[in-house]
């Protein structure tokens, strides 16, 4: 397995206008990737500051030897329904070198400690309902 893939439910996390300005495709999930960074560097993580990609936001987290992309982004309904929960994706993938890859290496692990981080972070969040997680 090579990524973790978390999607909740959430009425939570919603951007502003300057945020959403600053994602070509205007996709949420500033808020969310600011929220778990910051939740990620008080566990003792190494975390980057989020930047907007056309798929939503993401930053990078180094944990020991190994380093992360992960990916925030939220997708809730019609404007007009403000208290609407949106579905919350989070996906964590491991970075591995082309050896890593053509070797089957350095893979990432049911019992990841980044992975279990975001798990036990999410599941305690109030704002956060549903949980499902994929790992593959």
């Amino acid at each position: 397995m090579n990524f973790a893939h978390f999607i909740f439910a959430t009425a939570a996390f919603k951007d502003g206008e300057a945020s959403l300005a600053r994602n070509v495709n205007r996709i949420t999930g500033h808020e969310l990737a600011l929220w778990l960074s910051a939740e990620l560097r008080m566990r003792g993580h190494a975390v980057s500051d989020p930047w907007a990609e056309d798929h939503g936001w993401d930053f990078d987290v180094t944990a020991g030897n190994s380093s992360y992309l992960c990916v925030c982004a939220i997708m809730f309904g019609d404007e007009g329904q403000a208290e609407q929960a949106g579905e919350g994706n989070v996906s964590i993938d491991k970075k591995r070198s082309m050896m890593d890859r053509l070797r089957g290496r350095n893979r990432l692990s049911s019992d990841d400690e980044v992975v279990a981080a975001c798990r036990t972070v999410l599941q305690s969040c109030p704002d956060v309902a549903k949980l499902e997680i994929e790992v593959a």
